[in-house]
């Protein structure tokens, strides 16, 4: 496997994320101990955080077994006191992470975007957007992120 060679779709884990509930086995507020014990079958990483505006105090890369070092399908982010608060599929080597069947990781950005606006526009919300062509957090508590896929609670 290269670098930039991409998953394919039938290789992948299938992950459902619930809005402020949380993604596949990972719920938002539960403990690094917690989110390790709920993928136990993969390899966890501690790294030391940056801070970015979806970094909590703690960071953790997930991986599984035979997965290159060099790649990380799942990063978390915890928060000493608020627990799990993101969780990031890569877009190369990620679950597929989806809401409401829509198939949010590895898509095109403008044919993610279109269908993720007519969902929001279905359940009475506004989609808007951060100066950068994030999506602004929803009421719901989602933002979303071109270059990989950010949930956060």
């Amino acid at each position: 496997m290269t670098p930039w060679e991409v998953l394919a779709e039938s290789d992948r884990h299938q992950w459902v994320y619930q809005p402020l509930v949380g993604v596949g086995p990972l719920r938002f507020g539960m403990s690094f101990e917690q989110a390790a014990a709920a993928l136990d079958e993969w390899t966890v990483t501690l790294i030391p955080a940056h801070r970015s505006a979806y970094e909590g105090d703690q960071r953790a890369g997930f991986r599984t077994a035979g997965t290159p070092s060099y790649r990380r399908p799942v990063t978390a982010y915890f928060g000493d006191s608020e627990g799990l608060v993101c969780v990031v599929a890569d877009a190369l080597c990620g679950p597929q992470v989806s809401l409401d069947s829509i198939p949010l990781v590895g898509r095109v950005p403008s044919q993610l975007d279109a269908e993720l606006r007519e969902l929001m526009l279905t359940r009475g919300m506004s989609p808007q957007y951060f100066p950068k062509a994030t999506s602004e957090p929803t009421s719901e508590g989602s933002s979303f992120e071109c270059n990989g896929l950010a949930t956060s609670s």
